[in-house]
């Protein structure tokens, strides 16, 4: 299991894709960063553990497979979160 993660586009392993901004730090916990990241089919903004983002899970077949897939970096993806964020 990885450390880190890098901004970019992933795949979840029931489907669907997400886009990592970046990590935070939660306000109470500083233990553990959180990816920040938002779903590109709902639009939804959402943060998660860094070790349950890189973790190891079983998928509807029962093999194991990461939790999430890097598939690409878009640093153009990502500054157009935020304005769109802003403008809202």
């Amino acid at each position: 299991m990885t450390n880190s993660v890098k901004p970019g586009i992933y795949r979840h392993f029931k489907g669907g894709t997400v886009r990592v901004l970046k990590l935070a730090t939660h306000s109470d916990d500083k233990e553990e960063p959180l990816v920040v990241y938002v779903g590109i089919q709902n639009g939804e903004f959402c943060a998660r553990p860094l070790s349950s983002f890189n973790e190891i899970v079983k998928n509807k077949d029962g093999i194991q497979v990461p939790r999430f897939t890097f598939e690409e970096e878009r640093e153009d993806v990502i500054k157009q979160v935020f304005e769109e964020e802003q403008a809202k």
